[in-house]
């Protein structure tokens, strides 16, 4: 080539393209100027600020909906833009974004770009979202978007360094500010490598379903780049990874060992305690994240191998275009219709394998040993009221442990009207009763935390409503006990109320997750097995409204 520095000029105009194809696909001028963005400036700033928060919940692996851009959308407005917008407004300019300038209205986008080598204009083919059917909390199907390789792409490319050197360059400066103490900026940098990790196995993820879907939607280039980058990023970290979990572990001791009663410990050192400890944190879930690319790195060779063996396969078989070749045909000249009855015969020729027969859905099933032993009958000499003693013992030191739990939250709660999970953590720090309390058995506490959180909102006059409407006639001696059939937050909750001295006037409960915090984390608990355990768990805040 005459000229060498245009060797690699597809790939350069690949992140041209992305941007180029956006700022195309936004040029709906009047559909903006109905929301009062008539600069370009403004336009861009809110177009990729929308951009950067499907980023954001695609890296969290949380859902993001239309109602959630709009709400994002509506946020940026009342506190920056100032626009003179209402939530629909930002419901119909969140979906204008997200279906019409990054989805080009479900149409394949693609750019152009000139091979200097072949000496021909190639077709870059470009997706900044893709999307998936999700449910939420009322079992309601939703659409939620998530960014693609090239949408990582086009954000990470403004920090304008190579793929292969972010995670090195991060690692520098992470080990640069260990080396000097700046725990604060250290905890800012291990964020950013577990974010590079999680973007980096996310991609591996996104190729790797690519290549199940067709192997031809993945060039040898391709393949070759993304286990270049993926190698890149993986080498030798996982030790550098370890030397840096064994200095934080080590400068943790050193603070410790400083300082005998941690009660009495200054607020300075207390405050590096608490950033190396959360430094250790993400460095585990680093090093986890790490693994998971190995994973995906194996995974990726061997499907792409096994995928191409399947390919080469096939090559003797003819393929063709349904849509163009037949169903377009259909539509030009209806009378070959008739035809298509030939063309689709072969393959019916044989009868379908058979995986699922849908008769037996609705025919009763018995298990193959209750077939095998119809005729005989074991007659066991069986204390049918002792057992139910005993479950009913059972029962109730498991519901003991469900009110333990959720009176201990109450009673943080009250104290001020609202509280935290962090905050619960802090006092379990404190004080070992409170602990035991509040986290009488993990399993207990999770399933506490996840119906609390389902639910958001007790009202008890709600739930006294409710409960007169619920006629149960059941039979005492013949019924389980209540515990074994599960938790009912709301019968604990109104439970409580009428037998707890306090409580009488409480009226509404609200829980809610809390976003772009760090998760809390819990020290000292022990599982089942006796093995000792922590727990990790998004941060919620719990707000209580009492009466008069």
């Amino acid at each position: 080539m005459k000229y060498p520095f245009l060797r690699e000029f597809t790939r350069r105009m690949k992140v041209v393209g992305m941007y180029a194809v956006l700022l195309a696909n936004s040029g709906q001028k009047q559909k903006w100027k109905q929301h009062g963005f008539e600069t370009e400036d403004e336009q861009i700033t809110l177009l990729f600020a929308t951009l950067l928060f499907i980023m954001e919940q695609s890296l969290r692996e949380e859902n993001c909906t239309l109602d959630e851009v709009a709400a994002f959308i509506d946020d940026l407005n009342s506190e920056y833009l100032h626009k003179p917008m209402s939530i629909e407004d930002c419901h119909d300019l969140g979906d204008f974004l997200v279906n019409t300038v990054l989805s080009n209205d479900g149409l394949q986008m693609h750019f152009q770009g000139y091979d200097f080598d072949k000496g021909a204009y190639q077709e870059i083919y470009i997706s900044y979202v893709a999307n998936k059917i999700v449910y939420d909390a009322l079992e309601n199907r939703r659409t939620s978007y998530y960014l693609t390789d090239n949408g990582y792409s086009l954000l990470l490319g403004t920090l304008e360094v190579e793929n292969n050197m972010r995670l090195t360059i991060q690692e520098i400066i992470f080990n640069e500010h260990l080396k000097k103490r700046n725990f604060d900026k250290a905890l800012d940098d291990i964020k950013n490598i577990f974010e590079l990790m999680r973007i980096e196995k996310l991609k591996n993820d996104e190729a790797i379903s690519r290549i199940r879907q067709n192997i031809l939607n993945f060039s040898v280039e391709e393949y070759s780049r993304r286990l270049d980058e993926t190698f890149g990023t993986i080498k030798d970290t996982r030790a550098k990874l370890e030397k840096y979990k064994n200095l934080v572990n080590d400068r943790v001791k050193v603070i410790e060992s400083e300082h005998i009663d941690l009660e009495h410990i200054s607020e300075e050192d207390a405050g590096k305690l608490e950033k190396l400890r959360e430094i250790s944190c993400y460095l585990d879930r680093t090093i986890d994240c790490h693994m998971g690319i190995m994973e995906s790195y194996n995974t990726y060779r061997d499907i792409c191998a096994r995928e191409m063996e399947n390919f080469l396969r096939m090559t003797r078989v003819e393929r063709f275009s349904f849509s163009q070749d037949i169903f377009e045909k259909i539509l030009d000249d209806a009378s070959l219709l008739g035809q298509s009855v030939a063309f689709l015969y072969p393959l019916f020729t044989r009868d379908p394998r058979k995986i699922f027969n849908l008769n037996k859905v609705f025919t009763p099933q018995r298990k193959r040993e209750e077939r095998s032993q119809q005729a005989s009958v074991e007659e066991l000499d069986f204390d049918e009221e002792s057992w139910r003693r005993e479950q009913r013992l059972k029962a109730e030191e498991k519901n003991a442990r469900y009110r333990s739990c959720l009176l201990a939250i109450l009673e943080e709660s009250g104290r001020t009207g609202q509280t935290t999970l962090a905050a619960l953590c802090a006092r379990c720090q404190e004080d070992a009763a409170y602990q035991a309390r509040l986290l009488p058995d993990i399993s207990i506490f999770k399933e506490i935390m996840v119906d609390l959180i389902r639910a958001a909102v007790f009202s008890v006059e709600r739930l006294r409503e409710e409960h007169a409407q619920i006629v149960q006639v059941r039979n005492t001696e013949a019924s389980q006990p209540a515990a074994l059939e599960g938790l009912k937050i709301g019968d604990l909750l109104l439970s409580i109320v009428d037998h707890e001295a306090g409580w009488h006037n409480l009226e509404e409960l609200v829980v809610r997750k809390i976003s772009q915090v760090p998760d809390v984390l819990f020290h000292g608990l022990m599982d089942e097995t006796g093995r000792p355990r922590q727990l990790a768990c998004t941060d919620i805040c719990f707000s209580v409204k009492r009466g008069l």
